[in-house]
């Protein structure tokens, strides 16, 4: 069985919910669109990114871990847009199958 965009959508959601949980609390608005939602948990995550920067240039002990962290959940985001373009690709192809 072949999963469909709904099932790629809903697995997409799990894992972002799994990997990032706060980013995924403040975009559930997007849950339908997993390009936006990605694309804005980036924005977020770049954000962090650059207050962690702030942060090391003020010296402070904790910038350095923000920022590496930061980067983690970047590649977490890279993976999964990655992901969401296979499976809608797979999806598209599948429902053309079906459509011959």
């Amino acid at each position: 069985m072949q999963p469909c965009r709904d099932d790629a959508r809903a697995s997409f959601n799990h894992l972002l919910v799994a990997l990032l949980p706060l980013e995924a609390a403040k975009t559930k608005e997007l849950v339908h669109d997993p390009d936006d939602r990605v694309n804005r948990c980036i924005e977020l995550v770049k954000a962090e990114a650059s207050e962690a920067a702030a942060l090391i240039a003020e010296c402070a002990p904790y910038g350095r871990p923000m920022l590496a962290q930061a980067q983690t959940k970047l590649g977490h985001l890279e993976a999964l847009k990655i992901l969401g373009e296979a499976a809608y690709c797979q999806a598209q192809a599948t429902s053309v199958l079906k459509d011959n």
